[in-house]
């Protein structure tokens, strides 16, 4: 009984440390896309800006919501 005890016990922790694992690596893949999903942001925006001021500029109204990424 003790045994089996034992054993249930160790499978609770395997199984914690299984779950925990792949909790932290779901954690970094979201952060990872929202990173990407960011740098798309910014390359669209700056695509949609440069389209207004050099190609279109009389159907820009100046009111473009783009903002230049911050520079390192």
């Amino acid at each position: 009984m003790k045994r089996e005890l034992a054993y249930r016990e160790e499978m609770v922790q395997q199984l914690q440390i299984v779950r925990d694992t792949l909790c932290n690596e779901l954690d970094q893949e979201r952060k990872a896309r929202y990173a990407i999903q960011q740098k798309l942001k910014e390359a669209h925006d700056a695509l949609h800006h440069f389209s207004c001021k050099m190609l279109t500029p009389r159907h820009c109204t100046g009111n473009c919501s783009f903002k230049p990424p911050l520079l390192p």
